[in-house]
């Protein structure tokens, strides 16, 4: 859960900002945008139901996050000129990865807890999803940043004064505000700031794609321990019944001792 959280929640973040700050989508607009990748955690949901019970949840979950690391390798394929069209394939991946995987593990992390201490599963599987979401955010969100930082400096140098370029590497959005200042400027001119306006998107478009590559990398990882800790089907359904004869052999041993 931590990986597989780790790099969809990183994505969606860095994407969202591609959506407002490149494309230009205004913040309701970029969540329509998005409610493609929520339509699809449903229609995963749905299959989930229908398969895990037959095929078992190493594969589904598996099947799962393969689907969601390939979402994120997809990414690595944005640029400058990228439109919305080729983030709807990567969110709609992403969003029935969500939902193929998420009931199925859920289950496997409650069930491999007593009845007892069903409280105790339950917070190590929010604790898993929440630090997952926010590593996924921290980390993939620096190094989204270092490599837009450093991309803009390769391209732009020293053609602005230090107070306006360190603004600029800030982010995408302080990058943009600079620009529309030197639009403004009588030494500038719209010109100018067309030529850095080019030089952000290429540069965060550049970010995104080397963050999505260490993402997906990690996803990757995730997914190889995950389908190697998991158990299979006939495990499962083992574990299962030995449950079910403790509980009968429990509840028999109490009518007794109540007789």
């Amino acid at each position: 859960m931590l990986f597989f959280f780790f790099g969809t929640f990183g994505s969606i973040y860095y994407s969202t900002q591609f959506l407002q700050f490149v494309l230009e989508y205004n913040a309701l607009e970029t969540g329509i945008r998005l409610l493609p990748l929520t339509g699809a955690v449903f229609v995963g949901a749905a299959v989930t139901g229908k398969l895990a019970p037959k095929l078992g949840v190493k594969l589904v979950v598996g099947a799962g996050m393969v689907i969601g690391t390939a979402g994120v390798f997809l990414l690595t394929q944005i640029e400058s000129g990228s439109t919305y069209s080729d983030f709807l394939t990567p969110l709609l991946m992403l969003g029935f990865a969500i939902g193929l995987s998420l009931s199925p593990a859920t289950d496997t992390i409650m069930g491999s807890f007593p009845e007892s201490e069903l409280g105790v599963g339950g917070g190590a599987n929010d604790t898993a999803l929440e630090l997952g979401c926010a590593l996924g955010i921290a980390v993939l969100g620096s190094l989204l940043a270092t490599s837009y930082k450093d991309k803009l400096t390769d391209m732009v140098g020293g053609r602005l004064p230090a107070e306006a370029m360190d603004t600029a590497k800030d982010s995408v959005g302080g990058g943009l505000a600079v620009a529309e200042h030197i639009a403004k400027t009588p030494g500038g001119g719209p010109q100018q700031a067309q030529t850095l306006i080019e030089a952000v998107h290429e540069s965060f478009a550049h970010a995104i794609a080397h963050t999505s590559l260490i993402g997906a990398i990690i996803m990757g990882a995730g997914t190889l321990i995950v389908i190697a800790v998991l158990p299979g089907r006939k495990a499962t359904g083992k574990h299962r019944q030995e449950e079910s004869a403790a509980a009968e052999a429990a509840a028999e041993s109490e009518t007794a001792g109540a007789v």
